[in-house]
């Protein structure tokens, strides 16, 4: 098995998992899934903006020309330890899904949980995040 015998349950959890799927929903730049008989095709399905990129900068207190990156795992406990000393020099780091009581470096910023996302992405230069595959079943 390519994924070695360290990881061979998993991958026979995520395979017995798949077997329960009645259909694939399959986005663009799909990487190849044969075990998927009915395939569904959709495009990519986004969310629109209530606000624009300059309304949110200014809710957060962050200037037009700084540079923002947001960091958003979908919920998935990360455990790493967030330094200052990571984002380079006059960089801003919006954090999504922090836990109330975790602290932040003074150049991250703890987003509420239900803060929207597609506003946040679009006031942001660049996303550090998770792809994931929905399934279905």
């Amino acid at each position: 098995m390519a994924a070695g015998n360290q990881h061979r349950s998993t991958v026979w959890q995520i395979a017995e998992d798949y077997s329960h799927c009645e259909f694939l929903i399959r986005l663009p730049g799909y990487c190849p899934m044969p075990v998927f008989h009915d395939v569904v095709d959709v495009p990519l399905v986004v969310r629109r903006l209530h606000k624009s990129r300059k309304e949110v900068r200014k809710e957060l207190g962050i200037s037009d020309d700084a540079k923002l990156v947001i960091l958003n795992f979908g919920g998935q406990p990360s455990g790493w330890k967030l330094k200052e000393h990571y984002l380079p020099s006059g960089w801003l780091c919006l954090v999504c899904g922090a836990s109330n009581s975790r602290e932040l470096p003074p150049n991250f910023i703890k987003l509420a949980k239900d803060a929207y996302t597609p506003d946040l992405i679009a006031a942001s230069d660049c996303m550090l995040g998770l792809y994931f595959t929905l399934l279905i079943s």
